[in-house]
């Protein structure tokens, strides 16, 4: 039935691309096969690989990923022969002519990168993503590149029409530890240690004190905020950073992390998202992050190893077979990268139902992140324990 669906849903992704003259935004949760609708898309109108860009934030996107949807297309020689490039280089590229240029997971767009578009000719021009970016600059850069969503898919309509597996989601709440003083604070004249709560509070405070706000609404602060100085600015970020810190290395939800991971069967594939790489060491035998090498990620694409803790990594783009939950121990406020990390999840297979699991802390900025972050999912689909 899935391939089905998805032929479907890639038939009228493909018309709409037609009716609005090989430009715009194709809007589908992961796994729900976007990737192959430029591919096609290049086969319909005999583009050569010559005269096609592609754009990707990573590089193992650009290079094995992307190779994979060519290769099941039958079109390797397209792909050996057309630009692959990641976005923090494009600014570079210029006087270039393309026929097509493909910007995969698009909310990565910059004004930086966006000289690109300046500095080259591009004809058809097709955006893909998950969830369309809500930051306004780059919703900006989008509409002034004519590029605008033309064909949509949620996740809760991906699971709707049998596109991806069903999915279930757990909020498990705990708090900032209030016992364990291991926080250096104070002055460099007289410094003490405290605990993450009263440090959390004291930074809390000290936000809103230079804000100048009634309530404190963490970085979305705007009642009764004064303008800023830009050095009440830069301390406003050292000390928004700091509390983020807190949060993200919250002695709870390690705990909490532990304990649950010791119910889960063993032989179930488990994928982890850590706020921090100590967390992720911390968590899991098994880690992939910016500063570890492939090994743990090789072993747990190829099943050698049911566990794997990772820090933003694998928010997107790569495909993991097999998983059967995530466990979410620091959202973020970004709708995307949670529905990014779902979509790790919920790839459809056979009697499948995706498990995911999330982590929060009460009373913190945690609760804010989380109410933004589940927005756009359907309520049914949530529960919450421990509140």
């Amino acid at each position: 039935m899935t391939d089905e669906v998805k032929d479907k849903i890639q038939k009228e992704a493909l018309q709409a691309i037609e009716d609005n003259n090989g430009r715009g935004i194709i809007v589908i949760a992961t796994g729900g096969g976007k990737t192959r609708i430029p591919i096609l898309y290049a086969l319909e109108h005999n583009i050569p690989g010559e005269k096609i860009a592609l754009i990707v934030p990573t590089e193992e996107l650009r290079d094995d990923d992307w190779r994979k949807e060519f290769e099941i297309c039958n079109c390797l020689e397209i792909f050996n022969k057309l630009d692959r490039y990641c976005y923090k280089s494009i600014n570079k590229i210029s006087d270039k002519e393309y026929d097509l240029v493909i910007l995969d997971e698009c909310h990565h767009i910059t004004e930086l990168n966006f000289e690109f578009f300046k500095n080259n000719k591009v004809k058809s021009l097709l955006a893909l993503t998950a969830t369309l970016p809500t930051n306004v600059v780059k919703k900006d850069l989008l509409k002034s590149l004519n590029l605008n969503p033309i064909y949509s898919i949620s996740l809760d309509e991906a699971q709707d029409i049998d596109l991806i597996s069903s999915f279930s989601i757990e909020v498990r709440f705990t708090t900032l530890d209030d016992t364990d003083k291991y926080i250096l604070a104070g002055s460099k004249e007289k410094k003490f240690y405290t605990t993450e709560k009263k440090m959390y509070n004291y930074l809390s405070n000290k936000i809103r004190e230079i804000k100048g706000d009634d309530l404190d609404l963490g970085e979305f602060a705007i009642r009764n905020s004064k303008i800023l100085t830009a050095s009440e600015k830069k301390r406003v970020e050292m000390l928004t950073f700091q509390r983020m810190r807190i949060l993200y290395n919250s002695k709870n939800k390690r705990l909490l992390t532990k304990e649950y991971l010791k119910d889960i069967p063993k032989e179930e594939r488990v994928l982890i998202f850590c706020g921090s790489i100590e967390q992720a060491k911390e968590i899991c035998e098994h880690t992939y992050h910016s500063k570890s090498g492939r090994k743990d990620l090789s072993d747990f694409i190829e099943g050698k190893i049911n566990r794997l803790s990772c820090v933003r990594a694998l928010d997107e783009g790569k495909n993991i077979p097999n998983l059967d939950r995530s466990l979410i121990i620091q959202v973020l406020s970004k709708d995307l990268n949670l529905i990014q990390r779902i979509g790790r999840t919920v790839r459809k297979r056979e009697n499948h139902k995706a498990k995911i699991t999330i982590l929060c802390c009460k009373d913190t900025q945690d609760e804010v992140w989380l109410a933004k972050a589940l927005k756009g999912i359907n309520s049914d689909k949530i529960k919450y324990y421990g509140d």
